[in-house]
C-alpha cells in the first residue's frame, strides 16, 4: 500500500468543557503517537476540539500549560456562580487571553492548509446587539436557563440569521490573531461566550456542535479515514470513553449527529461539559483521555 493510501485524518470532536479529554489525547498523541501523526493530513475539530486540533499542530509542546490555565480558570467560574452573559471579562475574552500567552507568532504559517476548523456563521440582524433580558448573577441565569428551556437561544435566534449552509470549514488564516479568532469563533456559544459575537471573514461565529458535533468528512478535502476522538461514549470512534458501555443501546444525541451511548455515564459528563467543574475534575479528564489514547496506540501495535 502507497504512503498516500496510509494517510488519515484526525478529527476531534466537541464537549465544551470536556475540552481537556481531547487534550489529553493530543498529550499521549503528541507523546508516543509520532508514527501516526506522520501519517495524519489534517487536524479538525468542532467546538472544544478546535483547540485540542489546533494546539496539537502548532504547539503540542504547551498542552500541559495550557491545562493548568484552564483548570484555574474553570475553578474561579465556579467561585462566580459559573457562566453568564454578565461575567467580566466575558468567557471570550479569557480563553483568548490563554490562547494568546501560549499559541507562537508563525502559528498561521502551521496551521494554514493543515487545521481544519468547523463553525457556524451568522450574520447580526440589527447593528447594536444587547441581550434583551436580564440575565442577573451567574447563579440565576444558570436556574432562569432551565426553568425556560430553549427561551435563551429562541431570543437568539430573533437577532440573527443563519445561512443555508451552516456549518463552515476554515483552514487558511492570515496571521495569529486570525487563527485565534477562528479557534474562538468555533467555540462560542451564544450568550455563555459573552454579548460581543466573534467577527471576522465578513460573518459572526459560533459553536458548530448544536448541529454535528464531529468534523464532517467532506470539510478535509480528501477521501481519507478519518481517526475520531470524543469524550462522550459513541460508535465509529477510535478514542473515546470505555466505562460501562456494555450492551448499551444507542441513539443519536438531540444535540448532535453524533450517535452516542444514552448511560448514566454520558449524562453525567454533558453535566461538567455545561457547567465548569473544578480544576481537579477536569485534569481527570485530561488523564483518562491520555490513557484511552494509550489503549488506542496499544491497538494500532
Amino acid at each position: 500500500m502507497s504512503e498516500e493510501h496510509k494517510k488519515v485524518n484526525l478529527a476531534f470532536g466537541g464537549g465544551i468543557f470536556l475540552g481537556t479529554y481531547q487534550l489529553g489525547v493530543a498529550k499521549c498523541l503528541h507523546a508516543h503517537g509520532k508514527a501516526l501523526l506522520d501519517l495524519v493530513e489534517c487536524y479538525g475539530g468542532v467546538s472544544s476540539g478546535v483547540i485540542a486540533a489546533a494546539l496539537l499542530v502548532v504547539c503540542p509542546d504547551k498542552i500541559g500549560e495550557y491545562i493548568a490555565k484552564v483548570k484555574d480558570l474553570s475553578d474561579k467560574l465556579r467561585t462566580k456562580g459559573g457562566i453568564s452573559p454578565e461575567l467580566r471579562p466575558g468567557l471570550n475574552d479569557r480563553l483568548r487571553s490563554i490562547l494568546q500567552s501560549i499559541i507562537p507568532e508563525d502559528a498561521h504559517q502551521k496551521a494554514s492548509g493543515k487545521l481544519v476548523i468547523s463553525a457556524m456563521p451568522f450574520r447580526k440582524k440589527k447593528h447594536d446587539y444587547t441581550i434583551p433580558v436580564y440575565w442577573g448573577d451567574g447563579q440565576s441565569w444558570m436556574r432562569y436557563g432551565l426553568s425556560k428551556g430553549t427561551t435563551a437561544l429562541d431570543i437568539f435566534k430573533k437577532l440573527v440569521e443563519f445561512p443555508t449552509d451552516k456549518i463552515h470549514v476554515i483552514k487558511e488564516f492570515s496571521d495569529k490573531d486570525h487563527l485565534i479568532d477562528a479557534i474562538i469563533g468555533a467555540t462560542y456559544i451564544p450568550l455563555w461566550g459573552g454579548e460581543k459575537f466573534i467577527e471576522f471573514n465578513g460573518n459572526c461565529w459560533m459553536d458548530a456542535g448544536f448541529i454535528d458535533n464531529m468534523p464532517r468528512v467532506e470539510g478535509f478535502g480528501n477521501d481519507h479515514r478519518a481517526v475520531r476522538v470524543s469524550p462522550f461514549m459513541g460508535e465509529n470512534l477510535a478514542v473515546c470513553p470505555t466505562r460501562n458501555v456494555n450492551g448499551m443501546e444507542r441513539h443519536t444525541s438531540f444535540f448532535s449527529g453524533q450517535p452516542l451511548d444514552w448511560s448514566i455515564w454520558n449524562l453525567t459528563r454533558a453535566k461538567d461539559a455545561l457547567y465548569p467543574p473544578s480544576g481537579d475534575t477536569l485534569h481527570d479528564y485530561f488523564e483518562d483521555g491520555f490513557h484511552d489514547g494509550e489503549k488506542f496506540l496499544r491497538r494500532l501495535k
